[in-house]
């Protein structure tokens, strides 16, 4: 476990592109919600995690949490917002020096490898920040509604989560756009900040759920 690593797990949609009154994180996926898939990949490796939620979903989220050390914060109206109050949870330790890299993850990527979360973190204390991805043509979109752009060095690419980036940076380019909302948190570190982000090569395996049928 890297104890000076954090991780901000976000899950606070109302699933309304998903469909149903539940959010997507809290369905099962062969045997667990979600959820708890990214929570049991996580958790060893970071010495902190904090899950963002929607306080209406208390009760759903008590027993996907259970047995996992988890910190708590309030989901916002937008992913950012999320975001924002995830990295909020982490000031105080991130200010003190206590924490120098977080990981800001979708609850919804449950398919991921503990190995490219290493590398990943890795990456982040080297360069500033990494985020998984894979190139693709220019024009060409995602199929599970994961932001596609052009990243500079690397052309148009497909981009995932976990994003990881030194915490100070993060929290820096954060306070800097109080009211500025983005696709994915590289995509605000891009307008706000001059932090170099390297792109990790993972492949299109780190899907996202998003419909119904992602879970059959």
């Amino acid at each position: 476990m890297d104890q000076r690593a954090a991780a901000i797990i976000v899950a606070g949609g109302s699933g309304t592109r998903f469909g149903g009154p539940v959010n997507k994180v809290y369905r099962e996926l062969d045997g667990k919600p979600v959820l708890r898939w990214s929570l049991e990949t996580l958790s060893p490796l970071f010495g902190t995690v904090v899950v963002v939620s929607r306080p209406e979903d208390a009760d759903l989220l008590a027993p996907v949490v259970a047995g996992i050390a988890v910190r708590h914060a309030a989901g916002g109206r937008s992913r950012t917002e999320s975001e924002r109050s995830g990295l909020e949870a982490l000031r105080p330790n991130i200010e003190l020096g206590e924490v120098d890299v977080v990981a800001i993850h979708d609850g919804a990527r449950p398919f991921l490898k503990a190995a490219l979360v290493t590398e990943l973190v890795h990456t982040a204390r080297l360069v500033g920040g990494a985020v998984p991805g894979y190139p693709i043509l220019k024009g060409s979109g995602s199929q599970d509604g994961s932001a596609t752009y052009e990243l500079p060095g690397h052309g148009r690419v497909c981009v995932q989560t976990p994003q990881v980036f030194r915490a100070a940076g993060l929290l820096e380019a954060f306070d800097r756009a109080p009211g500025f909302e983005a696709a994915d948190t590289a995509s605000l570190i891009r307008e706000h900040s001059d932090v170099d982000i390297a792109l990790v090569y993972a492949d299109a395996t780190n899907r996202k759920i998003t419909f119904p049928d992602d879970l059959e």
